[in-house]
């Protein structure tokens, strides 16, 4: 369980999943990983659609927390728990504040 907090933080700073993205840094996307979605509803108007969510930094920061939770160890924990900070304040940065997505996260 010590090792795991370097884990994350690794998969976390190169891909700059703590930071935003700026330019067109090849850490960006370095591919491509997905949850698939049903669509509900979508097949009232013809096959059913399935949408593949696949942004990296929610899933980091649900795995981040997870693992932050279930550690004996405070130092372990504040490590954990600094890095779901840092992903909460780059998600919160994506935040959309207008138009029809407003209070969704927008693409990084």
């Amino acid at each position: 369980m010590v090792r795991v907090p370097g884990v994350l933080e690794q998969l976390a700073w190169p891909m700059r999943r703590s930071r935003r993205v700026v330019g067109d840094d090849p850490a960006g996307n370095p591919h491509v990983l997905g949850l698939p979605v049903d669509l509900r509803g979508s097949d009232e108007l013809g096959p059913p659609l399935i949408w593949m969510v696949s942004d990296f930094a929610p899933l980091l920061l649900k795995q981040a927390a997870w693992v932050a939770s279930l550690t004996q160890s405070m130092r372990t924990s504040q490590r954990l728990l600094a890095l779901v900070d840092g992903i909460w304040r780059y998600l919160h940065q994506r935040r959309l504040v207008e138009g029809q997505g407003a209070g969704t996260v927008g693409p990084a």
